[in-house]
């Protein structure tokens, strides 16, 4: 990163030379009132310092103009896809110390997306971070869609009958809970035993 600085000068009175020097910069001096932009390559402090000449005397004066490198950001962790249904989730970056903005964010501090708090639809989400004078940010976009609904279909179990498949009105997924004997055959049976 670089930094573009133009220096200005106030006075009373009428100046007749200018002595500019930029420590590091590009120009690294000028003899004009207003010199244009300095460029500076890289963070560190740089001395600018000015003379100046006129009908009462001489004169100068300097500062330390310090240059700070943004920090880039890196997203650690966004889902890419959410159901509506699902728990909130926790996105991560890095450097820490930031904070997350955007539609769906529960908890700006810790970067928790609550899909839930959302219609379906894609979110474009930010981390943002000040360190010093630089301020830097990163994107992620997280995909929001409906959670599936699922409906079991009724049946009535005695205490004494064999175990038997369980039905829901969509195929592919697994009970869980008391009573299931096998849930991974794709067939999951119940047992009142």
């Amino acid at each position: 990163e670089t930094l573009r600085y133009t220096p200005k000068v106030k006075y009373k009175g009428q100046i007749s030379a200018y002595a500019w020097t930029f420590a590091g910069g590009q120009p690294s001096q000028s003899d004009a009132a207003q010199p244009g932009p300095v460029q500076f390559s890289g963070p560190g402090q740089y001395l600018v310092a000015v003379s100046v000449t006129g009908a009462c005397g001489a004169g100068s004066d300097s500062i330390f103009l310090d240059v700070q490198q943004r920090e880039p950001i890196q997203i650690l962790y966004a889902p890419v896809l959410l159901c509506s249904g699902s728990s909130p989730d926790t996105l991560k970056a890095a450097p820490g110390g930031g904070t997350w903005s955007g539609k769906g964010i529960a908890d700006a501090q810790l970067g928790v997306f609550d899909p839930g708090s959302v219609v379906p639809g894609e979110y474009k989400v930010t981390y943002s971070r000040t360190q010093g004078a630089c301020a830097s940010s990163g994107e992620a976009t997280i995909r929001v869609v409906e959670s599936e609904q699922v409906r079991l279909l009724a049946d009535t179990f005695c205490v004494n009958s064999p175990p038997r498949p369980l039905q829901a009105d969509k195929p592919g997924g697994a009970f869980f809970g008391r009573g299931i004997t096998d849930s991974l055959s794709g067939l999951s049976t119940f047992s009142s035993r």
